[in-house]
Formats: C-alpha cells, structure tokens, sequence
C-alpha cells in the first residue's frame, strides 16, 4: 500500500500532459515530497500523542493515587509549588451497577 494520498494517486496507465517543462514537473514532485513528509511526521507526533496519554493517565489514575494511599496522604504541595489532592473517583460503571433497575443498561 502507498504512503501517498489518494489525491495524488496515478493509474497505471496514464501519463499525464507529454509537454510539460522539467521544472514544472520537479516542482510538482518536490510538493508532493512535502505533503508526504508531513503527514508522516503527523502520524508519528499523533503515535506519540497517544503513548503519553496513556502514560499520563496510568500515573494520575493509578500511580499517584496508590502512592499517596499508603502514606495515607490526601493532598499535599509539589516542591514548585503545585497543590495536589487525590478526589474519590466513581467509575461510571460502578455507578450503573448500584443504579435502579429501570436505568441499567
């Protein structure tokens, strides 16, 4: 499969205008050197995007949290001067399950 986009795609069969100057020609290609590169480095950024946010997500949700539980802290201050405070989380999962009968999924 093509890393090019379907825009740029050329059948087979096709040669395009026979009477184009090489310029023209290598400018065209240069471009679309370019729109490749960058939607490859913006697969890469968003790939990346991603691993951090479930990074972050394991440290604010589990790590943090299990940390501070076993010395019993419920907030405290960072050392720049950042407040911290553990917020008791309920799932919406878990909220469904004490819900009535008639509102359970």
């Amino acid at each position: 499969m093509s890393d090019m986009p379907e825009f740029m795609r050329v059948d087979e069969g096709l040669t395009g205008p026979q009477n184009l100057p090489d310029d023209s020609i290598n400018s065209i290609s240069k471009l679309a050197e370019r729109i490749i590169e960058s939607q490859n480095r913006i697969s890469k950024i968003e790939e990346a995007l991603k691993t951090d946010k479930v990074e972050l997500r394991k440290l604010t949700d589990e790590e943090l949290p299990a940390a501070m539980a076993e010395v019993n802290m419920k907030k405290f201050e960072t050392d720049s001067g950042y407040s911290v405070a553990i917020k008791k989380y309920t799932s919406p999962t878990s909220r469904l399950k004490t819900a009535p009968r008639h509102l359970r999924g």
